[in-house]
């Protein structure tokens, strides 16, 4: 099965909005731009580095986590597939909290990388798991636009995408213990689901999960994994 990407706003962010065919997307990277902007206007002397992010990446750094980009997007397209490298952005997973401030402090860096197809690609920075795939954030009417792939063709039902689910988080190096719980499942409409496995062993502040959304036509709405990082 070709599985294909599109956006979608994972739980930890906000609710599930997916079409009925196309419909309207609520996308990931709209709120990750916000965030960062609102960190990169932070004052240059604001403590303990607020926002701050090393942006000077090693041409090396940068092929590794290549690399790991361009497996993912195979594994999505089942053939060989291209990748550029767009810039080094927070990683909105990782935040702590300055209460005296009442201000989050991010301090790690995901490398972003884009397909011809208009997919993007989260890489963490200093391991180079992949931490979220979507479709990229379109810059101009020409840019690529996943969304003609989509498909919500009744050919799987909520159990049957299950296992393809299971089967794409372990491809890109999801904790395959974790993978073995009970997830938590929404759906819109009942053509689209996503399955949600939380890692117990998170604090609420700093909830780890693995979550995927699915079309019941088998394209892969949204994949994100913030397990370990």
């Amino acid at each position: 099965m070709n599985i294909k990407t599109l956006d979608a706003r994972t739980f930890a962010i906000g609710a599930i909005m997916v079409g009925l065919a196309v419909g309207t997307v609520l996308g990931f990277a709209n709120i990750v731009t916000t965030q960062v902007t609102k960190a990169e206007e932070a004052p240059a002397n604001a403590s303990i580095g607020l926002g701050l992010i090393d942006r000077n990446v090693s041409q090396e750094r940068i092929s590794s986590a290549q690399n790991a980009a361009a497996a993912a997007a195979r594994s999505l397209a089942k053939s060989d597939v291209s990748t550029e490298y767009k810039k080094v952005s927070i990683n909105p997973y990782i935040a702590e909290r300055d209460e005296v401030r009442g201000v989050d402090l991010h301090k790690k860096a995901v490398l972003v990388f884009t397909d011809a197809r208009g997919y993007s690609y989260w890489i963490d920075g200093d391991t180079n798991k992949v931490v979220q795939i979507g479709p990229a954030s379109r810059e101009k009417e020409s840019d690529a636009n996943p969304s003609d792939s989509y498909d919500f063709t009744e050919r799987y039902t909520k159990d049957t995408l299950l296992p393809v689910a299971v089967e794409f988080a372990k491809s890109q190096g999801a904790d395959a213990t974790i993978l073995e719980g009970k997830p938590q499942i929404g759906t819109k409409d009942g053509k689209a689901f996503f399955f949600r496995w939380e890692d117990s062993s998170s604090s609420s502040e700093q909830m780890r999960f693995v979550q995927i959304g699915l079309t019941v036509g088998g394209t892969l709405l949204s994949y994100s994994n913030t397990v370990g990082i």
